[in-house]
């Protein structure tokens, strides 16, 4: 394992698992962060909405659409949606929207090969569209659009029906419905009335022409959010056409605004099954993914998001379910409260080698040793809901706001995704993280370094194996140190983010201390030459009680003697899993 350099990152191991992976989140890692795309423009929320658009712009290898709905000004300015690769985030295209306010962005996704030229084209929802300029929530009609993915060039507009409908709300591609070659799909609207206050509406539409094909109209409930989600499911009653998911996550069942969520035959729109979440106000329906077969019946199954369960504290919880038999499959709940685990979701390629899918989950909300709103982004087995990975954000980042599977950006053969948040990493523009997973887990890092004497911040790597199965090298590196210094690592199984000698002390007490190491670096005078290591050798950190599935959090410290007052200098931190 070559050296690495991080930002911030967690993951949690499966006991049962043969090997451990990470998600990272910064290049040059086996497990990284591929790209990140930054918004363009302030408060415009890119990574509101991601999508996996397949490969575009013909280097073979897989790109995204980052949607970004909102301008400072939005009463003028319409909305984007960015097409980018998946490798590098360098730019393909930039799809703006029609009218001030429109929201042009808010929902995106594969609308599949639209125009016939063997490249996959961008669907894109405009919820607030108002003709000209009008911003109120919960908006006017909406459109939604279609564009080429080869060339940008706008392919199909359809225009919702009614002020505040919403419509383009949410959108999927649904493949060819009609029979007539060319893939359609399907667009949700939940302010809809039509004969009861905002019912709900999602409507399908042929592709080649925007016609209407088939409608559903929400419950006569108000307010059941009915369409605010679709999503592509497959072939569920084996007709050779993929199915429709709706989620209604305000709609009363045995509970309270328990929510609902609805399989519809995409050959007809006839009702093939249906859930209604467990408990009162908990959003169940708010995000949705085909898990593809997870329980070996030949159907597809399905992963609803629950990210309010239980009501108040909202922690969340997803939920995996038969759409042959309705039967749940396996649940998980977020043992953190305030994170809203399940906000959204995404299905990605195998990861562990047992043949069935995993599942990104994210939780925009989630905090991380700090007093923001870091969030963060796991992967779950799809079989059994086991946590494989944990990716988290930096402070007011919001990761998890948006996730999507995007197959494979970087032609290693593994399934990669990206991560969107609306938060400060971007400068408030919101940004889009492509991440790739791999075996074993690498380190990750997290909080902040002190800027030193010589105006560097230590930063942490690291060297070796993760695994007790592999070398015995594993090394904790401390660059940008002040050179011809000592100082040491300190270690502790939790985190912290407090501050501390005018930087911050990332691990909380009682922190372990390793021995005493010298920095090295330049033989004279004062620069940031030097590196602290320290080696945790199998010995070390099974005498400490660490061993496969440890989770340990690390620190360097050292004397930074030129410093006026406070002269300590101290790096971020690492967080170390332990493989087998």
């Amino acid at each position: 394992m070559g050296r690495h350099s991080t930002e911030i990152l967690t993951m949690h191991l499966r006991s049962s698992a043969p090997l451990a992976f990470l998600l990272l989140s910064a290049p040059g890692l086996a497990q990284i962060k591929l790209a990140q795309f930054n918004g363009q423009l302030p408060q415009e929320s890119a990574g509101d909405a991601l999508a996996g658009i397949g490969d575009v712009d013909g280097d073979g290898l897989a790109d995204l659409v980052v949607g970004a709905p909102f301008h400072p000004n939005n009463t003028i300015e319409p909305g984007r949606a960015y097409v980018r690769r998946g490798l590098d985030a360098a730019p393909i295209h930039m799809l703006v929207g029609n009218f001030g306010g429109d929201d042009f962005g808010f929902a995106v996704a594969d609308a599949g090969d639209v125009d016939g030229d063997g490249v996959h084209d961008v669907l894109v929802g405009a919820p607030d569209f108002a003709g000209g300029g009008g911003h109120d929530f919960p908006g006017t009609a909406g459109y939604v659009e279609i564009f080429s993915g080869a060339t940008g060039a706008e392919l199909l507009h359809v225009d919702g029906d009614l002020p505040f409908d919403m419509f383009g709300v949410s959108v999927a591609g649904l493949g060819d419905l009609d029979g007539d070659g060319t893939p359609d799909f399907a667009v949700g609207a939940h302010g809809f009335d039509g004969g009861g206050t905002n019912r709900g509406l999602v409507r399908t539409h042929s592709g080649a022409t925007g016609d209407a094909l088939w409608s559903i109209v929400g419950p006569t409930q108000a307010d059941s959010s009915f369409g605010v989600r679709v999503a592509r499911l497959g072939d569920g009653d084996g007709d050779g056409v993929d199915e429709l998911l709706v989620g209604a996550p305000n709609q009363n069942g045995a509970f309270v605004d328990s929510g609902v969520v609805y399989v519809y035959s995409g050959a007809s729109g006839a009702l093939l099954q249906s859930w209604t979440g467990p408990g009162t106000k908990i959003d169940f329906g708010n995000a949705l993914a085909d898990v593809g077969d997870v329980d070996g019946d030949g159907s597809a199954d399905v992963a609803i998001g629950a990210m309010n369960q239980p009501y108040p504290t909202s922690n969340g919880s997803v939920y995996v379910y038969s759409v042959a038999s309705g039967a749940l499959l396996w649940q998980r709940t977020s043992p953190v409260n305030g994170g809203m685990f399940g906000g959204a979701l995404a299905a990605i390629g195998d990861v562990d080698g047992d043949g069935i899918r995993e599942l990104v989950v994210g939780a925009q909300t989630y905090r991380y040793s700090s007093a923001t709103y870091d969030g963060l982004i796991s992967v779950l087995s799809g079989a059994n809901g086991a946590e494989l990975g944990r990716a988290i954000g930096n402070a007011s980042d919001y990761l998890g706001r948006s996730v999507a599977s995007l197959g494979d950006v970087d032609a290693d053969g593994r399934a990669d995704f990206a991560a969107g948040g609306v938060g400060a990493n971007g400068g408030q523009h919101g940004f889009a993280r492509v991440f790739e997973a791999n075996a074993p887990m690498s380190p990750s890092t997290y909080c902040v370094g002190k800027t030193n004497s010589q105006g560097c911040v230590p930063a942490l790597d690291s060297t070796g194996s993760t695994s007790f199965s592999g070398p015995d090298d594993f090394t904790v590196h401390a660059g940008n140190v002040i050179n011809q210094k000592f100082g040491l690592f300190l270690w502790n199984a939790a985190p912290l983010w407090t501050p501390f000698q005018g930087g911050v002390l990332c691990v909380a007490a009682p922190q372990t201390r390793t021995g005493v190491v010298a920095s090295g670096g330049s033989s004279s005078g004062a620069d940031c030459t030097g590196v602290l290591s320290y080696t945790f050798t199998h010995t070390y950190m099974q005498s400490k009680g660490l061993g496969a599935g440890s989770i340990f959090h690390v620190q360097a410290w050292y004397r930074d003697t030129a410093l006026a007052v406070n002269k300590v200098g101290l790096s971020n931190a690492a967080l170390v899993l332990l493989a087998p």
